[in-house]
């Protein structure tokens, strides 16, 4: 056998307080006699190799020994350490120094947590101590101060809920009668890693770092001016006053910036701004708890520096929902108290971002100074961040004013997505089209439509007031609107006859952006949650000063006489209370008018029926349709003749019929848009068509 394939003598990596580990296992052995319960558990005073390896006789296990030889070999061991010099690996000794610098500890503080930290990385020294059976919080507290050779009313000190141990979540001692000696003894999870590996930077940083610089300014967040000058100015005044307890709420959907908002505030209250961190050095995600510790001892380091900023980011799973309690009352119960005193004494000002608010018990959202909800911005802004982001891109005006209408696209989709673009540009690239494949397949996989632009106009019909059958004059509505623009409208009727495109074309002649919601998008299954969703519908609408139309209204304004839950009260008393407080326009449109309630529709300006397209309007539309797609129509008293005989079509059977055409990629004519619209027509059972021997009335 070779040299180099030869096994090495010693693979064994000695502990860095392996001196101090020996010291104390010998103490607790013999002058605490926990040496007496080695014998009953194994049967043999040697039989624990790892005990024997703490004091430095492990080459003595397993061997037949008697107590009085034991005892013997013990107190040899205790005089040979107590006369020799304590050494400690010169890494944990500078790193020891560096960190009772950072943090604050005392003296007596260091040590214990030196010990708990010792105790929980070395299994010699905690199965020395798990001799000592099960002792009581009193009595760990009573072992640390002879250990450690400190005052035991100190130790308790040290141990106390207020104390900078506890409060900085480095160290959580269990009060727990049924937990041995190093279970009682908690330690941030990672600390003994930092401690004992060499450090050449921030050591702290698996807990928290500075944050990342703002790509925005304050001007990009004038639709929430004045809530973004009310937290800024409260900042400042906690800076000047010191104040404590300083906490924002800042929730919304995934991806509307709220990280680049926290950004963008602390440059511009000249804060230096530090986020949790998400993993530890291993890459792996940490626990609620562990983030939540992380906090405390940001909040312990962070607090002698000057104008600092917490960020804490992605918090759903730090904060325990409020149906938590059942099953575990006592022990959530001190949870609850335990958060809520973290809220109201954190010496630096703490952001704290949600994507989702529900699931939090409201007895910690009251805790929050300030709560704020950061919808989508509105189009302006996501055409300035869209040109901001995409400035170095081949990309054209006219297609960042067309993506800009879409409201899905958040700032961080955008910012993704022109990230991917930037990195595979090249002269043979379209950029606009591999654009729209990122951010499409991204929209997508949110439950988003995949389109990112309005499609295009050549594709549908074009929309035309003459070929509508109200029962009012729209005409003279939309001018009105144009002068005054509020009011409350329901449009109901036969589905296609115009209903939801009308609020489109109310919001392009007034030049506003056309918000559009259904039922999907309101309902919540959190109680409460819907009503929440209708609140923010409007709050939406009324921020980005746009036309809020509601599809499917009939799932929202049922009649409340035959409600059989509370909630479906609940859910209209919402919307008719947000809506009487509307200053904008809203439009419903429901197939289903006669299960509306009665003072729902009350609540409305306008009840406008869209009714079935009279003759000459079926007539108008045919022609118009053939004319958009360069079809000549010979004959047209035929075509008009048997037009007259259908009394249920709307303007958007043409549509479908048109969309059909272009799927099967058929040339339409006369005859065959007539043998489709009438297939339209035979589908709806419930308005049958016209005899010829009617046509006399027509």
């Amino acid at each position: 056998m070779s040299d180099k394939s030869k096994k090495p003598k010693n693979l064994t990596i000695k502990h860095p307080c392996a001196d101090l580990i020996s010291i104390w296992s010998l103490r607790i052995l013999l002058d605490l006699e926990a040496w007496k319960s080695m014998n009953g558990v194994y049967n043999s005073y040697t039989g624990d190799g790892d005990i024997l390896k703490a004091i430095g006789l492990g080459h003595l296990e397993d061997s037949d020994m008697e107590k009085n030889e034991f005892l013997a070999l013990l107190n040899a061991q205790q005089v040979k350490f107590n006369k020799q010099k304590i050494k400690t690996c010169p890494i944990f000794k500078a790193n020891y120094k560096r960190f009772r610098t950072l943090t604050g500890l005392s003296k007596t503080e260091a040590e214990i947590l030196r010990f708990a930290i010792v105790i929980n990385s070395h299994r010699g020294l905690d199965n020395t101590a798990d001799q000592l059976d099960y002792i009581d919080a009193r009595g760990v507290i009573n072992v640390l101060s002879y250990l450690l050779d400190i005052p035991n009313k100190k130790v308790r000190k040290a141990f106390s809920t207020d104390g900078l141990l506890a409060r900085s979540g480095l160290l959580r001692f269990s009060k727990n009668n049924t937990e041995k000696m190093g279970h009682r003894l908690s330690v941030m999870p990672g600390l003994g890693n930092i401690l004992f590996a060499s450090q050449s930077g921030d050591m702290l940083k698996q807990y928290f770092q500075s944050a990342k610089q703002a790509q925005l300014k304050p001007s990009d967040y004038q639709y929430i001016d004045s809530d973004y000058q009310l937290i800024k100015s409260y900042i400042q005044h906690g800076y000047q006053d010191k104040l404590k307890g300083i906490n924002i709420l800042l929730h919304g959907s995934p991806g509307t910036g709220k990280s680049e908002l926290i950004r963008t505030l602390s440059r511009d209250l000249t804060a230096h701004l530090y986020e949790i961190s998400y993993t530890n050095e291993e890459g792996d995600a940490l626990s609620g708890n562990s983030r939540f510790a992380a906090y405390q001892l940001s909040q312990q380091v962070l607090s002698k520096q000057k104008n600092a900023l917490i960020v804490f980011d992605e918090v759903e799973d730090v904060f325990p929902d409020e149906f938590s309690l059942f099953g575990n009352t006592s022990s959530e119960g001190k949870r609850k108290a335990w958060i809520n005193q973290q809220l109201e004494e954190n010496p630096v000002p703490a952001i704290w971002i949600s994507n989702n608010i529900e699931q939090i018990d409201h007895a910690f959202i009251r805790r929050f100074d300030f709560v704020l909800e950061l919808d989508q911005p509105p189009k302006k802004v996501r055409e300035k961040i869209l040109n901001k982001y995409l400035a170095d891109l081949p990309i054209s005006q006219q297609w960042i004013k067309q993506a800009a209408a879409n409201q899905h696209l958040a700032p961080a989709l955008i910012s993704r997505a022109a990230k991917v673009i930037s990195v595979i540009n090249n002269k043979q690239n379209n950029s606009e089209q591999s654009l729209e494949k990122v951010l499409g397949n991204t929209l997508a996989a949110m439950g988003h439509s995949k389109r990112v632009l309005e499609p295009k106009t050549e594709d549908t019909l074009s929309y035309r007031l003459d070929a509508l059958n109200p029962d009012r004059d729209i005409k003279q509505l939309v001018n009105g609107f144009k002068s005054h623009p509020q009011g409350r409208i329901c449009l109901y009727g036969p589905p296609g006859t115009g209903k939801t495109e009308f609020g489109r074309f109310v919001a392009k002649q007034l030049d506003q952006q056309l918000l559009v919601k259904r039922a999907s998008d309101l309902l919540s299954s959190y109680v409460g949650g819907t009503e929440k969703q209708i609140a923010n519908m409007f709050e939406q609408a009324n921020s980005n000063n746009s036309v809020l139309l509601l599809d499917e209204a009939d799932s929202f304004l049922q009649n409340r006489s035959g409600a059989r839950n509370s909630w479906e009260i609940t859910q209209v008393n919402e919307l008719l209370t947000q809506m009487e407080e509307f200053k904008g326009i809203f439009i419903c449109s429901t197939n289903l008018v006669d299960s509306l309630d009665a003072a729902c529709l009350r609540r409305f300006d306008f009840k406008i029926k869209f009714n079935y397209l009279k003759s000459e309007q079926t007539w108008t539309l045919f022609k118009q349709t053939l004319k958009d797609l360069k079809v000549p129509c010979k004959n047209k008293k035929y075509w008009k003749n048997e037009l007259s005989k259908f009394s249920n079509l709307t303007p958007g059977d043409f549509a479908t019929v048109v969309r059909q055409n272009n799927l099967n990629k058929l040339e339409i004519t006369p005859d065959s848009l007539l043998k489709e619209l009438s297939l339209e027509s035979s589908f709806k059972q419930e308005a049958p068509t016209r005899g010829i021997g009617f046509m006399a009335t027509i």
